[in-house]
């Protein structure tokens, strides 16, 4: 369901803060995994969240970096490779 938010403005308001807005690119399949990016409008922060299932365990990861430059998918991958085969 991420396709629902690829290329769309979403609002978040964290508690107690001025809403957000976060902009949201196409999500995309890199070598398995499922990954979406959002980048905060008007700023510098950019976050990845990607997700794979290997076996019975499903990798979800979140990263968020400031001025971009974050790879989820090699993190998603890495921590697959250490998951036992079955």
């Amino acid at each position: 369901q991420w396709s629902l938010c690829g290329g769309k403005t979403l609002a978040v308001t964290p508690p107690g803060q001025p809403a957000q807005a976060w902009d949201f690119a196409q999500p995309i399949t890199t070598s398995g995994v499922l990954t979406i990016a959002a980048t905060l409008h008007g700023g510098t922060a950019t976050c990845q969240h990607g997700i794979l299932v290997r076996g019975n365990v499903v990798i979800d990861v979140r990263q968020c970096r400031p001025g971009g430059g974050a790879d989820v998918a090699v993190l998603v991958s890495a921590t697959a490779a250490k998951v036992p085969s079955q």
